[in-house]
Order: C-alpha cells, then structure tokens, then sequence
C-alpha cells in the first residue's frame, strides 16, 4: 500500500499531492503485477475503481501509521495497513470471501487501537483468551459512541451507527452464512469473476475505510495536528466531501 516510509517521503515532497497518489498507485500496480502475479487486463479493466479504493485506502493507512507510530499500545494501528492491502490483493485474486473477512478486521484494528489506547490496564490482559472473548465488537461499539471525542463530531452517532451496520455485513463473510459468502475463485484465470469480486469488495471498502479514518483523526486529534501538512492533506483528501468538512470543523472546534 506504499505506507512504509509514507511519513518522509511525503515531507520530502516538492511536487503536488496528486503527484504523489499517482506515483504510489503505479507502485500499487507494480506489484500487484510482479509480486501478486495479478494480470495487466484484470488491472485495466478495473483501473478507476482501483484507484479510487487505492486513494481511500492510503488515507487510511497514512492516519493509522501517523497515529500509531511510536504510540504506547500503538500494535493494533500499526496492523491496520497491512489487513487493508491484503484485502484488496485478495479481492483482485476472486477471493471475495477472505477479502471481506479482512475488510471486517480493519474496522476491529482500528477500534481496538483506540479502546487501549485508553485502557492501558486492559491492555495487559490481551493475550487473555477469556478477557478477549469478552471484548466484543457491540462492547467496543458502545463504548465508542460514549467517548467524549464522538459526541462532540456533528455526526459522531451516525459515524458509530454505520460503522456497526457494516460490520454486521462483513461478518456474513467470517460466518459464512450461506453459499454466496464462500467466493472463491477457480485456479483456472477468470478476469470477469475476478472483476465482481473485487468490484463488490470496493463497494463496501469506499463505505467503511473512511469511516474508520474519521475515528481515528477525531480521538487522535492532536497527535494528527502534529503530523506534517502533507500528511494531513493526503488523509483529509482521501474522505468524501461531507466527511472532510465534518472533520475540519471538528479539529477547528478543539484545538487546545
């Protein structure tokens, strides 16, 4: 996903913000082909779209590798971008079903970097099989919705509101609930199967990433300001118009 180093290379920057989503969708595309041995006319067929999921993706993974960058308890942010692209190579290989489980793993990481990163007591209880067990999603959900940070976003209950609604959809996948959750694909190549797949995983992928960037710049807020401005353009940019302006004003209601 091109976000190892992300922090530096973009402060060394010169040239536009475009510039350099363009450069990282090319890497992307690079290996997608060489490494993942995904074809040219697969990528082809899907290009917009895949660059769209890309650009929504990368700010994702940019907000989580600012946040959880030497951040105490900072692991589960950290894993963030690594879940998100391997759910898109996944969903490129006709894999719809792991990609969808790991698309529903990016929401358990991202709000599981903010639950201890204010419970550092708990925190010490994570290997716990039984504590683990009863931390479950509606428990981290409810107490999301309940934070101070949530309830002064202007739309914070309807954030946390779809946030569930998508995670319950997602867990279709981990559950298997009927035939159509258990998406894979043949070995024989198969570009128009393969082209569903992925473009029902973008789908759902453009609804839930920035909604968990939302959250995280929100309880983050300070530590996000402290970001280069390069950094803050490129997650900021990568959110639908009516979620940026939620967010701008949101970090100019609480600076300190």
């Amino acid at each position: 996903m091109c976000t190892r180093g992300c922090s530096a290379f973009l402060q060394g920057m010169t040239s536009s913000l475009a510039a350099f989503r363009a450069e990282c969708f090319r890497q992307l595309e690079r290996s997608l082909t060489y490494d993942w041995a995904i074809r040219r006319q697969l990528i082809g067929r899907v290009g917009p779209m895949l660059e769209h999921t890309h650009r929504t993706a990368l700010g994702l993974c940019c907000a989580a590798t600012i946040l959880g960058a030497r951040s105490p308890r900072g692991e589960f942010a950290m894993a963030v971008p690594e879940a998100a692209h391997l759910s898109l190579v996944l969903s490129l290989k006709g894999q719809g079903n792991a990609a969808h489980v790991l698309l529903r793993q990016t929401i358990e990481l991202a709000m599981k970097h903010i639950y201890y990163a204010n419970h550092p007591v708990e925190y010490t209880w994570v290997d716990d099989a039984e504590w683990a067990r009863g931390l479950t999603f509606q428990k981290l959900l409810e107490y999301l919705r309940r934070t101070p940070e949530a309830r002064a976003l202007a739309c914070g209950d309807r954030v946390c509101t779809e946030i569930g609604r998508w995670f319950g959809c997602l867990s279709r996948h981990v559950h298997v609930a009927s035939r159509r959750h258990m998406r894979f694909a043949a070995l024989t190549y198969r570009p128009s199967s393969c082209a569903a797949v992925f473009l029902e995983f973008a789908r759902l992928a453009e609804r839930v990433w920035p909604l968990l960037t939302v959250e995280l710049v929100v309880h983050f807020a300070d530590k996000f300001r402290a970001a280069g401005v390069l950094e803050q353009r490129l997650v900021v940019r990568s959110l639908p118009r009516w979620l940026r302006s939620v967010v701008a004003a949101h970090l100019a209601a609480t600076i300190r």
